[in-house]
């Protein structure tokens, strides 16, 4: 099912360069406006909320009381993995949103926050599911270039070490992509958990190496990102005290508000850019509105 209608407004149906793709991505951030902010804001930040509170009630301060030490590391343990599946789930349904959200605004549709809360909730069973179909596979693809990775080191322990590197981070930048692309495909086109996983990949196959590499331009921005969140936090830390924990929440939250948009803009965009590559897709589109079946 193409959900496609009045394509353009946002994200134009060009071949675009990198630089372009990276521009387009930031472009229709900005076109969607504060409802983006308002989509991010309102399920990330009571989830952040909760998770530090209940992290800080699990694990919380040191004790000597030998029953409460055996019980905390189990019980912060399991908080951990439960906060972290709800984490990713969320994380899901605000992209999902979002991509819906500029997918809207993209066509000329009246799409409020709500309406785009909505979809990101109704298609997250597809969006979820297609995770978890590529997570089956990409897990052990991670453990075979991690076997790798530590050949090379020993069979070449100086060359081995910088060939190590490209091999590790080759899975978990594939697995960025596939993430992030796959909730484009799922609400742009409405497929099911294994039809949007499949067609997510055959997108990625036309465009491999040219999309692994604006998801590695992505990693890079959001490393900076984070490591001026560490250093702001570190300067503050000192002056706060016993509330340093505080600016663990706040800049939880503020780099889950800046990353998660950051890459459902960016798969939107790309989505659009490898159909056109290599579907002729404004061709199509075009055809489809002189024709008057658009």
């Amino acid at each position: 099912m193409d959900l496609v209608r009045v394509p353009g407004r946002l994200v134009p149906f060009t071949p675009r360069t990198l630089a372009d793709t990276l521009d387009v991505t930031l472009t229709a951030l900005r076109g969607g406006g504060g409802s983006v902010l308002v989509v991010v804001l309102a399920i990330l930040l009571p989830e952040v909320l909760l998770r530090e509170a209940l992290t800080l009630r699990f694990t919380g301060p040191f004790t000597t009381d030998p029953v409460t030490t055996l019980e905390a590391p189990a019980a912060g343990f399991a908080w951990l993995i439960l906060s972290t599946l709800v984490g990713l789930y969320l994380g899901l349904v605000i992209s999902a949103a979002i991509v819906a959200l500029l997918g809207a605004r993209d066509r000329g549709l009246p799409l409020g926050v709500l309406g785009a809360m909505k979809i990101g909730f109704a298609r997250s069973g597809a969006t979820l599911g297609a995770s978890v179909l590529a997570a089956i596979g990409i897990v052990p693809l991670a453990f075979v270039g991690l076997v790798i990775g530590m050949i090379l080191a020993f069979v070449l322990p100086f060359v081995g070490l910088f060939l190590m590197i490209p091999v590790i981070l080759f899975v978990p930048l594939l697995g960025y992509l596939v993430s992030f692309l796959l909730i484009a495909v799922a609400i742009e086109e409405g497929h099911g958990p294994w039809r949007t996983l499949v067609r997510t990949l055959s997108l990625i196959r036309r465009g491999f190496w040219r999309s692994l590499l604006v998801t590695l331009v992505l990693a890079v921005l959001l490393l900076a990102i984070i490591a001026g969140l560490f250093f702001a936090g570190f300067l503050l830390s000192t002056a706060m005290g016993e509330l340093d924990w505080m600016l663990q929440v706040v800049g939880s939250g503020l780099f889950g508000a800046i990353s998660t948009p950051l890459y459902a803009s960016a798969g939107l965009v790309l989505h659009r850019d490898l159909r056109v590559k290599g579907e002729a897709y404004d061709l199509r589109l075009r055809a489809r509105v002189l024709a008057g079946t658009g």
